[in-house]
């Protein structure tokens, strides 16, 4: 059913790209510390979209790798490829398919397929805010030889941006994931970050992710955060 419906999406794009408007941001960071301790990490991450009169179709991919002491700690990534069709200037529908992969929190691949609304509940030039709600269809594959879990789930999500002055942007973002089938297996994820602008291409990103996994994978912690300074390039 997906396939078809991707199917759909591709050629609808094809037959618009005469009308569509491309953007790309792109997002690279590197951390790495020596001394009593020597660290090395590396992220990168891509957010693609074409839209076009009332549609927008995303592609976004995310990968990041770190070491301690030449020990691998952090290996992960994801992928969405996400379709927005505006029912009017405030509310959109989308669908999207939304992979994870994070050996380290147990799982080798989450699939994650959402459905759902997009409301603006503010619009206007300096600030901006919007909600979305939808539901939410999960596949896990673990690193564990255990069978995958299929579950059905909610996904709220809101998101504040506000322009400070020219060249300085704030963002705030917040996703709340329920499990319909049981009440205690939830997520909450937020990032607060600050962007400031260099030059047209170039904007420097500082930002601290948190994720809270309230039933994590067996032997895994409940908490996880990342702190990072990341240069972004839009074209």
């Amino acid at each position: 059913m997906f396939k078809i419906v991707y199917a759909f999406l591709i050629s609808t794009i094809l037959s618009s790209s005469a009308f569509a408007q491309f953007t790309s941001e792109d997002e690279l960071t590197f951390i790495t510390s020596g001394g009593n301790t020597n660290n090395k990490t590396y992220e990168f991450a891509t957010r693609n979209s074409y839209k076009w009169p009332k549609n927008k179709f995303t592609l976004n991919g995310s990968y990041s790798r770190g070491e301690s002491d030449g020990v691998l700690d952090d290996d992960n990534w994801t992928a969405l490829l996400r379709f927005d069709h505006d029912l009017n200037s405030r509310l959109d529908i989308f669908v999207a398919d939304f992979f994870e992969s994070d050996q380290f929190k147990g799982f080798w691949a989450r699939n994650n397929i959402d459905i759902g609304l997009q409301y603006k509940l503010v619009d206007e030039e300096k600030l901006k805010v919007l909600i979305e709600a939808g539901y939410r269809y999960t596949r896990e594959n673990f690193v564990q030889d255990e069978p995958d879990n299929h579950e059905h789930k909610l996904r709220l999500y809101s998101e504040v941006s506000y322009i400070y002055t020219k060249g300085i942007e704030a963002k705030y973002w917040v996703e709340y994931i329920p499990s319909l089938e049981n009440s205690e297996n939830y997520i909450v994820k937020m990032e607060p970050s600050l962007l400031t602008l260099i030059n047209k291409t170039f904007t420097l990103k500082s930002a601290v992710l948190w994720e809270y996994e309230n039933e994590p994978v067996e032997g895994r912690d409940q908490h996880d955060y990342k702190t990072t300074l990341s240069l972004i390039a839009k074209f």
